[in-house]
């Protein structure tokens, strides 16, 4: 019989397992979130139950754009899981739906790229908060979004939406 060696736990070993054990923890409670779509809000570019990878605020950026795809905490009253919308009017601007369109400081945004049908309703024009960011979802006429609940506060916000890893083989993608 082979006699049974004993693995040295010394120093280094300890060390070792600690930052193997440490690095994914930080990367995902500091950097990175893994979200589930819910809904058809975002379609056709994120389906329900897709997966995704989001950039939490202040590692790899710090400010939001417009047409940036972010996760936040649902607004009281409209639910309990993460929304998930695209920043349509940051702050301090104003945003207006007039015949289809919508106009952000009065002028005309092409959102053509997104692939979302224009809103069939018009919105008077609204101001932006400070500290606040107007979102919609792709899905235009199915979507419960900033014309419904509000501006969203950025500190609310979770993240960005940095890719869609699941399902593996659709070819549409978040942005």
């Amino acid at each position: 019989m082979i006699p049974r060696r004993e693995i040295p736990w010394n120093r280094q070993t300890f060390l070792a397992v600690g930052l193997a054990a440490m690095i994914p923890l930080l990367l995902f409670t500091r950097v990175l979130a893994v979200v589930r779509v819910e809904g058809l809000s975002m379609a056709p570019g994120l389906l329900n139950r897709d997966r995704l990878i989001v950039l939490r605020p202040g590692f790899f950026f710090t400010d939001y754009r417009r047409f940036d795809i972010v996760v936040f905490a649902p607004p009281p009253g409209q639910g309990h899981g993460p929304m998930i919308k695209r920043i349509i009017g940051l702050p301090g601007e104003t945003v207006s739906i007039e015949d289809g369109r919508f106009l952000v400081n009065h002028r005309p945004l092409d959102i053509s790229d997104a692939g979302a049908a224009p809103p069939q309703a018009d919105m008077g024009a609204f101001r932006v908060p400070a500290d606040h960011c107007f979102v919609l979802g792709d899905n235009r006429n199915e979507s419960r979004d900033s014309r419904v609940f509000g501006t969203v506060p950025l500190q609310s916000i979770i993240g960005r939406v940095f890719v869609r890893y699941w399902p593996l083989l659709r070819r549409s993608g978040p942005a």
